[in-house]
């Protein structure tokens, strides 16, 4: 993925991640596009359950879906309705890309089609320089291995459970992205891992995976859940990309490898900004960028979000000497998925 910078100043960025090598934001917004009688070209912004009760009667499935995501963490939701009888999640999505600091991004649709729509946004998003990603959800009985495969992408995690209720009468599948969504907003460190990690209000699954269901759908980019005292638990979150031109890759399989990039990639461009402010492209502001973001890489290594790092590069572009490129290069810290014991014994 690239950001390429045209004609307007700015501090632009681009990535490359190798499967060794290779984002401060806290408390980020979760982003809802839902079916709903509100309008549809505004954008509401909740912080409590009060407030989305004001907004959205307590039936409606959009405050479902915003009672399940500030029950586990969520910070803030910003809700853009689709409208009704003739939704527009395209228009949707579009006015939520204008919105600022958010993290993820749900819907309440298992369409296909939608679901295409919400990745282009999120993706379109993230390339203007605000990163995010989507959860979207399918529980057709076939054509899984199909729509993982379209959805092949490091900023979408798929979920293939619902909830069910007591009397075993399946729910919406969105009220489990919601919950992941809350999950994750609610992280104030990257690279923790969400091995674990619990869903609050979803306490059954119409699906139990066996071990090899469970291979079977991390090799797809679906992330699987299970019950554990009558509460569901993530199993391992992962992103849907698995392949590059048709080739197997996990340089993304773990969300956390997004969420790092995502942090530091930020972070550095914050703290460059004012070399924006008066400066000349000259050896010694090089130097100077050079040495702040090499401070920014120190930081982020003493607090455990990266492993290590390469000293920045920093030249000017051949092609246009008003701009100054900055290269980095990190490794990221993963959380802890399995620890392997070997035991040589003697008898």
């Amino acid at each position: 993925m690239s950001v390429i910078a045209k004609e307007r100043p700015g501090i632009y960025s681009n990535y490359q991640a190798s499967e060794i090598i290779w984002g401060e934001k806290t408390g980020k917004k979760v982003g809802i596009v839902a079916l709903s009688s509100c309008a549809t070209n505004k954008v509401y912004n909740i912080s409590s359950l009060s407030e989305a009760k004001t907004q959205f009667s307590q039936d409606n499935t959009i405050y479902q879906l915003c009672e399940i995501a500030l029950k586990n963490g969520a910070p803030q939701i910003s809700v853009v309705s689709a409208g009704e009888e003739n939704p527009d999640y395209e228009s949707a999505f579009s006015l939520l890309e204008d919105e600022e600091n958010i993290g993820v991004v749900i819907c309440d649709s298992e369409d296909p089609d939608i679901h295409e729509l919400l990745k282009t946004s999120v993706v379109a998003s993230s390339n203007n320089l605000k990163e995010r990603i989507g959860i979207v959800s399918y529980t057709g009985s076939e054509g899984l291995n199909e729509w993982a495969t379209t959805l092949n992408c490091e900023r979408i995690v798929l979920v293939a459970q619902s909830p069910v209720d007591n009397s075993g009468q399946a729910l919406s599948s969105c009220l489990i992205n919601a919950a992941l969504a809350g999950v994750i907003s609610s992280k104030t460190d990257p690279s923790t891992c969400f091995n674990g990690s619990k869903l609050r209000g979803i306490s059954s699954l119409n699906l139990n995976l066996p071990e090899e269901e469970i291979d079977e759908y991390i090799g797809l980019g679906i992330t699987p859940f299970e019950i554990i005292l009558d509460e569901a638990e993530i199993i391992r979150l992962v992103t849907s990309k698995t392949t590059t031109n048709s080739v197997s890759d996990k340089t993304f399989k773990e969300l956390n490898t997004v969420l790092i990039m995502d942090y530091v990639i930020s972070g550095i461009r914050n703290a460059l900004k004012r070399y924006l402010v008066g400066l000349k492209n000259n050896s010694a502001t090089r130097r100077s960028i050079a040495t702040q973001t090499t401070i920014e890489l120190e930081k982020y290594r003493v607090m455990e979000i990266i492993d290590s790092y390469q000293l920045p590069s920093v030249s000017v572009d051949p092609e246009d000497s008003s701009v100054c490129i900055v290269e980095i290069e990190f490794v990221v810290l993963h959380g802890l998925n399995q620890i392997q014991i070997v035991a040589n014994i003697k008898v």
